[in-house]
């Protein structure tokens, strides 16, 4: 049995001393690309054990701050020299490591992902498209995640279906994206291109009412069940191309490929019964028997008409196509874009956003088919978006919400290549033809992965489930850190205990409701200063994301690492992107004691007449003895936020002796292993009452061990926070 008041014996093992000043550091390339590779980007992973820093510089440039992983994008062809060199917290800096590399033209050699072809694209019908590009994409996968709008945020969308890059989650990011070498049998992306389309491509996923025998049908909840409506993609032998690149401008010359990273949404969820409906250039539903055109015959809907057996059901939703020309994304993931404007007889783009971009369309059909229509009438009545928040009746029908999000993953030479070729000269490139003598590799099926349909798709944020365990979580794998999960009214409150990238003791907070089955709070690092009002404050830019994930964590890869976990009683997934960095923990709740003290002073304590800091405690009862161990959250010598442990035991828990409390320094999350080092740092004495009769707290300690002073508070009264 693992106990929590021993906790401290396995970390005193390790070192008692501080670290003292470096020398200077050396830096060893662990991860950089092959000496010469047609890719356009380049991934380069670093270590130096414990320092304060990296610098990098690229062809020569300045040094600048940087991290590991650094990833740069967009690299032109030639020869590149990239370095790296750390630094410590006194400020020596080690020797810089060098790696050249050479990128060569993606269409130079074998390359796998781009096929040789006779076939040239014809001219693009007259008042048709200007000139396009366009491309077939398999389903990926679906899942309640939305990178762009949730990032690092599990659970936490609606349910959306993905196309494209095959890792996609939400934890993905522009950098995760290009890093991934073979996320499903050698492919990273499900659309035509494989490597060099990296794109990812979603859209909230179309439901149908499920029936069965001509009755509708229930979930194991009791609810009306819903089917999900696959799209008609990702058939190479006879092909429904689906995502488009084009002009949006008259002036073809002007218009500049899409810069590296860019990210963007089009479309608004939140329309709703009533309100003024999407314009149809930009959202719009449509049966593929109407045969509508903008040219001829502009027959659109802004709901999800009636299509009957055997039609098709068809949405178009169209990107901006003008940038700010600065922004990769914008609060809202929409306003660093803009739609063109008509000038005159012109589209031309308007003066806030004045670069032409390519154009990105979604062009989706779905088959109305007798496993997903409406009994009575053999049509689409009744089927709606997962992000439509309203109920589709009869008289209202759903789609109102349809928009779509989108991540660049293009290798850049190919995707000037498409706006060259097909969309400057007037083409239709059809299948991924490039009209150069090439055209992108086939598609490749994604895992399928279809997660229950949850709240009519809406999803888990929108359902209840049973309370996980509250109180003190860790990870058996990593000593030395930890947090406090505990339930205060409609909220849980997480305290994360860890260490700075100086190796410093540092504490984060955050509050969030249960989304289903996972917690995603937003923490933050916080500074004291008794003169200011409010003390307490949220440090800028601390913003740390972390989602906590209690579904079928056993089977995740984090808890599969070769740990002995047989004894825990409950495990969950903690994802955590902190400076950058992101981990994927297995952790469980501490057994500290065999059974509940009584009285349970287990919970988060506070002092109201001086809010800001506080502590976590935990009290159990073994055979003749109560055990209890608190973490202290409070604050250094220069107001900067600190944590201490420890933990002590007693007869009755109304007469806890002093815990002897002990602080430590010891590896960030992500960075490389280092010893654990640990210091005494004070007392700490508890007066708890179950009773109308305050309870109150002494401290008398250090934060850090190179502190001047001590943070004290004598006889200060307390409160339990959680429920």
């Amino acid at each position: 049995m693992n106990s929590l008041w021993t906790l401290p014996a396995y970390l005193l093992l390790l070192s008692a001393s501080l670290a003292q000043a470096q020398s200077a550091p050396v830096t060893v390339l662990v991860h950089a690309p092959a000496n010469t590779s047609s890719d356009d980007y380049a991934r380069f992973e670093f270590s130096a054990g414990a320092v304060q820093g990296y610098e990098c510089a690229l062809d020569d440039a300045a040094f600048a701050t940087c991290s590991s992983p650094n990833t740069l994008l967009a690299l032109a062809r030639g020869s590149h020299r990239f370095a790296v060199r750390a630094y410590t917290l006194d400020g020596q800096r080690g020797p810089a490591i060098t790696h050249t590399w050479t990128i060569t033209s993606v269409y130079a050699g074998a390359n796998s992902d781009l096929i040789p072809t006779t076939q040239q694209p014809a001219a693009a019908a007259p008042n048709s498209w200007r000139g396009i590009f366009r491309i077939n994409c398999a389903f990926a996968h679906s899942a309640y995640d939305d990178p762009i709008v949730f990032p690092g945020q599990a659970y936490a969308a609606h349910q959306h279906s993905f196309y494209g890059f095959l890792g996609l989650s939400y934890a993905t990011t522009i950098e995760s994206l290009y890093a991934a070498e073979d996320v499903h049998d050698g492919h990273v992306s499900s659309c035509q291109g494989n490597r060099v389309n990296r794109s990812a491509y979603w859209v909230p996923t179309l439901l149908a009412p499920l029936y069965s025998n001509g009755v509708r049908a229930l979930d194991e909840r009791g609810q009306p069940a819903w089917t999900v409506v696959p799209a008609v993609v990702g058939n190479d032998e006879e092909a429904h191309e689906v995502f488009y690149y084009s002009a949006g401008i008259d002036d073809l010359s002007a218009i500049r490929s899409i810069p590296a990273g860019l990210r963007m949404i089009a479309g608004d969820m939140r329309v709703m019964p009533g309100s003024t409906p999407q314009s149809s250039s930009i959202a719009r539903w449509h049966c593929q028997s109407w045969n509508s055109s903008d040219a001829g015959n502009p027959r659109w809907s802004a709901t999800i008409p009636e299509c009957v057996a055997p039609d098709r059901l068809r949405f178009d939703l169209f990107f901006p196509s003008c940038w700010n020309g600065v922004d990769l994304d914008s609060a809202d993931h929409k306003s660093h874009l803009a739609y063109p404007v008509s000038v005159g007889p012109a589209t031309v783009c308007p003066a806030s956003h004045p670069v032409p971009i390519l154009r990105v369309s979604y062009h989706y059909a779905f088959g109305v088919r007798p496993e997903n229509f409406d009994p009575a009438s053999r049509s689409s009545r009744g089927w709606r978006l997962a992000s439509d928040m309203y109920t589709v009746t009869a008289t209202t029908a759903g789609g109102l919400s349809l928009h779509g999000d989108w991540m660049n993953g293009w290798h850049h030479e190919v995707l000037q290549t498409v706006l060259d070729s097909c969309v400057k000269r007037g083409l239709d490139c059809h299948d991924g033809n490039l009209a150069n003598g090439f055209r992108l590799s086939g598609t490749t099926d994604g895992s399928g992965h279809l997660p229950e349909v949850i709240a009519e798709g809406l999803g888990p944020k929108h359902t209840s489930t049973a309370a996980p365990t509250r109180g003190l979580w860790w990870d058996r794998a990593r000593p030395g850190h930890g947090f406090d999960l505990q339930r205060v009214g409609d909220q849980y409150a997480l305290i994360l205990y860890t260490y700075g990238s100086d190796g410093a003791p540092v504490w984060y907070l955050g509050t969030a409701a249960m989304l289903g089955q996972a917690l995603a709070p937003e923490l933050h690092r916080y500074d004291y200063l008794p003169t200011r009002a409010p003390r307490q404050r949220a440090l800028p830019a601390s913003a740390t994301l972390l989602a906590l994930r209690f579904d079928n964590a056993a089977a995740h890869p984090s808890c599969r690492d070769g740990t002995d976990r047989s004894d825990a009683i409950e495990l969950a997934v903690l994802d955590l992107v902190i400076d950058q960095r992101r981990v994927s923990w297995c952790v469980e709740p501490i057994r500290y004691a065999q059974g509940p003290a009584q009285p349970d002073y287990t919970g988060l304590w506070f002092s109201p007449d001086d809010a800001g800091w506080g502590l976590s405690l935990a009290t159990g009862a073994n055979p003749g003895a109560v055990v209890a161990a608190a973490v202290l959250y409070a604050y250094d010598h220069d107001g900067q936020g600190r944590w201490l442990i420890g933990n002590t035991q007693a007869t009755a828990a109304g007469l806890l002796p002093a815990i002897e409390l002990t602080g430590f320094s010891g590896p960030c999350p992500g960075c490389p292993t280092t010893p654990l080092q640990s210091f005494a740092a004070g007392t700490l004495q508890l007066h708890l009452s179950d009773s109308a009769a305050p309870s109150s707290i002494d401290v008398n300690a250090l934060m850090r061990a190179t502190d001047a002073t001590r943070w004290t508070r004598p006889s200060a009264p307390i409160v339990r926070l959680s429920d």
